[in-house]
């Protein structure tokens, strides 16, 4: 099986609550889960930030179902790559509000999305390691 990973930005098209948010990922979560899907979905200032993780042609599959959901609009892909390892291994959708944490966090997402969207050398490096350290921020996931 080859592992890739897929990277998206998106708008949200109404603003979404803790609430929505919960459910949104939780909702994810279970499908995921059949599909042997893992990832995380990053809320910030009306825009979702996605990484999806399984195998090539499941993520492929799952991707224009996304992009058609009604729930965001200006969907861009970011990444789409092989992937050595998840990174999410536990979380069929882990969920970070990161509007409810230090601006620090979002400005250093938001300078990664705008050096993928530029196509900087080394890109996808940083953009992994910053997901990498977001995952930290996710609960334990129950035993």
């Amino acid at each position: 099986m080859l592992l890739s990973r897929l990277l998206y930005v998106s708008q949200t098209t109404q603003p979404m609550s803790r609430t929505d948010l919960t459910g949104l990922a939780s909702f994810s979560a279970a499908r995921n889960a059949v599909f042997d899907i893992t990832g995380i979905l990053l809320y910030s200032g009306g825009y979702f930030i996605q990484l999806l993780e399984g195998a090539k042609p499941l993520v492929t599959d799952l991707y224009p179902r996304i992009v058609a959901d009604p729930r965001h609009k200006d969907v861009e892909q970011l990444l789409f790559e092989a992937a050595p390892s998840r990174i999410f291994t536990n979380w069929n959708m882990g969920l970070l509000n990161l509007d409810d944490g230090p601006v620090l966090q979002r400005m250093s997402l938001m300078s990664t999305i705008d050096d993928l969207r530029a196509k900087h050398s080394r890109s996808s490096e940083i953009a992994v390691a910053l997901l990498r350290e977001f995952r930290k921020q996710l609960p334990a996931v129950a035993a």
